[in-house]
C-alpha cells in the first residue's frame, strides 16, 4: 500500500507543532552520567556483557559522554537494546549442607546490565518520573482511601448491570 506525499506531509507538520515534540525532551548529561558511576559498588560484574562496574567508574571522561549520548537517544526515542534489559539468574544454594539436587535449596541472584544499572541510577537522581495530576494516590502526601473509593464506585458503576470491569494497579517503587 502506497502513501500519498501530501498526507505524509500533513502528519510531519502535525507532528512538528505538536505539544509532545515542541515539549523540552529529558537530555542526560556527562555529569548525570559520572555522578551514577561513582554510586556503582566495585568489582560487580555484568550478567551477558563481560563488563564490570570498575570499568565505568575507573573510566575517562569520554566514556561517560558517549554514554549519556546513548541514555539521551533511548530517553528521546523511547527505546533501549536487549542488552540493557538482559539479566543473568544465578542459583546459589541457602546453605552449606543441604542437598543441592533439590531446587526449593537455592537462593537466585541476577546480575544485572551495568548499563541498565548507571542508567537506572542517571534515571532515578532526576526529575524524568513525573506523575500524573489525574493520580492522587500512591505517592507522597496523598492518601490511598480516596482512591479505594473510586475503585469501589467504579466496580458499581460498570458492573451493575452485568458487564464487566478491568483494573491494571501498578506498583512504580
Amino acid at each position: 500500500m502506497s502513501y500519498n506525499d501530501t498526507e505524509m506531509s500533513n502528519i510531519c507538520s502535525y507532528l512538528t507543532e505538536s505539544s509532545v515534540l515542541s515539549e523540552t525532551l529529558p537530555v542526560v548529561n556527562c555529569a548525570d552520567v559520572m555522578h551514577a558511576c561513582g554510586q556503582l559498588n566495585a568489582g560487580k560484574r555484568n550478567g551477558s556483557l563481560g563488563l564490570v562496574s570498575d570499568h565505568f567508574i575507573n573510566a575517562c571522561v569520554e566514556l561517560s559522554v558517549h554514554t549519556a549520548m546513548l541514555f539521551s537517544t533511548v530517553l528521546v526515542h523511547w527505546f533501549a537494546t536487549e542488552d540493557m534489559a538482559t539479566c543473568t539468574l544465578i542459583p546459589i544454594p541457602k546453605g552449606k549442607n543441604v542437598t543441592v539436587t533439590d531446587s526449593d535449596n537455592y537462593s537466585g541472584i541476577t546480575l544485572s546490565s551495568v548499563f541498565g544499572k548507571i542508567f537506572d541510577l542517571v534515571f532515578l537522581s532526576n526529575d524524568y518520573l513525573c506523575t500524573s495530576k489525574r493520580q492522587f494516590s500512591f505517592k507522597r502526601r496523598h492518601p490511598n482511601d480516596m482512591c479505594t473509593m473510586v475503585l469501589k464506585e467504579f466496580l458499581v458503576y460498570y458492573t451493575v448491570d452485568g458487564g464487566a470491569a478491568f483494573c491494571t494497579f501498578l506498583d512504580a517503587t
